[in-house]
Parts: C-alpha cells; sequence; structure tokens
C-alpha cells in the first residue's frame, strides 16, 4: 500500500510469492521496499521471479528458451502499451512467437507454452490479455530500455505518447534504465530518429534528471569507437538533458580519452547555442577550471601531442577537421555566453573571461602577422 500497489492484492498469484518473501525474510524485510524510487526495481524484480517460478512448473515445454521468452513478453507488452490496448488476438501473439521459436518445434505448441507460461489468459471472444496490468507496464519498460540501450529505433517505431499507459510506462523505464542506456539514449537523438521516438528519449532523459549523479560508470564494450560521434552528437542536439550522460561518460573513461571527446565537443557546441549548452559546456570542462589557467593552455597540451589528444575517426564522423578543434577562436561564442550566464559558478566566468582574453591575443597576434605579410 505504500507503493500504491494495492491492485497485487487481487491477484493471488502475486499474493503467493510475496507471502513467500516474507516467510523467507520476515515482514520486516517487506517494510523497507519498494523506497522512493525503487518501486520500478521492486516490480521489475517481482515480475521476473514470477515468471521464472512459472516457467520451472512446466519445464516440459519446448521450443522456446527463457531469454527468448522474456523478449517475446516484453515486445507484445510493449505493442500492447503503444495501441492502447489491452489484448491481442490468438494470430498476432503467434506471429510474434514464431519470429524467435526454434523452427525445429511445431509453433502451435510453442505459443501454447509461451501464453500459459507468461499468464495470457483467453478471454470468452477469443483474444488474449495478460493476467495483470503491472506486468503489461514492467515488461513493456523493459522493452524501450533495452532497444534503447542497443541503439534500436525500429524496435520503438510503434510508441504513441498519447497512449493511456504510456506515462506510466516512461515513468518505470526511468527509474530501470541503466548507465549504458543512458549512453544509448543520448547517441540515438544523434542519430536523427523518427519525431515519435525522439520525442520519446526527450521525456524519459527529462525523467531520469532526478538520478544525475547516481548511475555508476559503464565499461570499455558500452563506449564503442562506432556509438562515440552518435553520442557526441546526441549531447550537442539536446544539451540541457545531457548532464546525466555527460557524468556517466566522463567519469567512466581516463584523462587522455577525456581530451579526445573534450575538444570536439567543446567546438561543436561552440557553433549551436541551444539551452543548456553553457551548462554542459561547464560539465564538460569539470577539473580544467582552474585558478590562472584558461582554454589556450588545454588545446596547447593538444597540439604537444596531436597523435595522441585527438581522435582523428572521431573528427572525421563528427565532420572536424584537427585544424579547428586546435585553434582557439574556433570556441570564441562559447567562451562569451559563459562570461554572461550568471548561473554558473563564478571561477567558470572567470575562466571564460580568461580564455577570451586569450582569443584577443591570438586574434591580434593573426592581425599583426597579417600585416607583416602584406607588407613583405
Amino acid at each position: 500500500m505504500q507503493a500504491r500497489l494495492e491492485s497485487f492484492l487481487e491477484d493471488p498469484l502475486i499474493i503467493s510469492f510475496v507471502a513467500e518473501l516474507v516467510e523467507k525474510h520476515g515482514k520486516g524485510g517487506l517494510g523497507v521496499l519498494p523506497r522512493k524510487g525503487e518501486r520500478a526495481q521492486f516490480l521489475k524484480h517481482l515480475v521476473e521471479q514470477l515468471l521464472r517460478r512459472e516457467q520451472l512448473k512446466r519445464t516440459r515445454h519446448r521450443g522456446i528458451d527463457f531469454d527468448q521468452f522474456q523478449r517475446i513478453l516484453h515486445s507484445v507488452a510493449f505493442s500492447l502499451v503503444c495501441r492502447g490496448s489491452k489484448s491481442i488476438a490468438p494470430s498476432q501473439l503467434e506471429a510474434y512467437v514464431e519470429r524467435a521459436a526454434d523452427p525445429a518445434f511445431e509453433s502451435e505448441e510453442v505459443v501454447d507454452a509461451f501464453r500459459t507460461i507468461s499468464w495470457i489468459h483467453r478471454s470468452d471472444e477469443g483474444d488474449l490479455s495478460f493476467r495483470h496490468e503491472a506486468l503489461t507496464v514492467v515488461c513493456a519498460a523493459e522493452h524501450l530500455c533495452a532497444a534503447i540501450e542497443r541503439r534500436d529505433a525500429l524496435s520503438l517505431s510503434e510508441w504513441q505518447n498519447s497512449a493511456p499507459l504510456a506515462p506510466v510506462v516512461l515513468d518505470t523505464a526511468s527509474e530501470m534504465i541503466t548507465s549504458s542506456g543512458m549512453l544509448g539514449a543520448t547517441a540515438l537523438l544523434g542519430s536523427d530518429p523518427p519525431f515519435n521516438v525522439r520525442t520519446l528519449i526527450a521525456d524519459l532523459l527529462q525523467l531520469t534528471r532526478h538520478r544525475e549523479g547516481s548511475f555508476p560508470v559503464v565499461n570499455a564494450v558500452a563506449l564503442e569507437e562506432k556509438a562515440l560521434a552518435a553520442l557526441c552528437r546526441g549531447i550537442v542536439e539536446v544539451p540541457n538533458l545531457s548532464q546525466g550522460t555527460i557524468d556517466i561518460l566522463f567519469r567512466s573513461v581516463g584523462d587522455k580519452r577525456r581530451m579526445q571527446l573534450m575538444t570536439p565537443l567543446l567546438c561543436l557546441l561552440a557553433r549551436k547555442e541551444a539551452q543548456g549548452s553553457v551548462a554542459v559546456a561547464v560539465s564538460i570542462l569539470g577539473p580544467k577550471i582552474r585558478p590562472k589557467f584558461d582554454f589556450d593552455d588545454e588545446l596547447r597540451t593538444v597540439r604537444s601531442d596531436v597523435s595522441s589528444y585527438l581522435d582523428v575517426m572521431l573528427l572525421k564522423d563528427l565532420r572536424l577537421t584537427a585544424g579547428e578543434v586546435q585553434d582557439l577562436t574556433q570556441y570564441e561564442s562559447l567562451f562569451r555566453r559563459m562570461k554572461a550566464d550568471t548561473s554558473i559558478d563564478a571561477h567558470a566566468v572567470q575562466y571564460a573571461e580568461r580564455t577570451l582574453r586569450s582569443v584577443d591575443g591570438e586574434k591580434q597576434r593573426r592581425e599583426n602577422q597579417f600585416e607583416r605579410h602584406s607588407k613583405s
């Protein structure tokens, strides 16, 4: 009741499982779950345990393993949510199952096994529906998070923001999404997805803002080379929704990789006056904002070892040249916006002022050089 899950009391199977938890851990164990922000994780755990228990009862069924079964279940639930429907025709369910099941088994047997294990019940009219709405919501949210992590816009193409359960699924997904999912969401935004998918991801990132700073680091696999350019484009596309992504990204890489990402990101942010770009630039600079230093100091470091501090392939994917990212004047508009922004830290404003003095010095140096060449 603390979690507003009173409707679970209507389902004997769910109550039996909760009773088992109480027997195993005592009622005190349930008293702290779900706490604020943990409702979705609690639901996810409950659904997974219930499904596994049902599967273990029916080990005689063959033709589809549990991972396949879960993927299909998630797809069906997501489709139901997007269509605003509570039921699905048997032929539709069969089509979902046949795409994933082992062709060596009779599809009718596999569909029947799937229907039984997943608690999809047949009505008197012949339609199939989930046993409990919470199961639909959790499975749809699982599908959404998995597709975003894979950067699979096609699997999200059915999404309808106006569907009755859409807000509930989004809220649930915002609690379930992982660090890799956050990176995948931003990368998807940088890959020019369809409008409905873009809206879905933007809404999801907005809902995750309260979790910023709580996401763990990711491993190198989640930061594969081919995804970095899309990730950078996504950050520049929606900087006001990218703070969580930047935090995960920069905590997950070393100093050299951070520099390889920092310069092209700031160069692109300088070209586009988007909402939140200044705050994001401050986050990207992070510990580089120090007394007596400015951004020209960072570019000197880059120039001292270009092969280490510039990722040529990343620059190519972002349509930037090595010369552009090493040119201090390319960043002028960004640091002018930083200087004028009263919402950022005073140290960041001072850093911007010092950088702009260096920019003016560089422009004056070039002007003098041009005049000397003209006279000669």
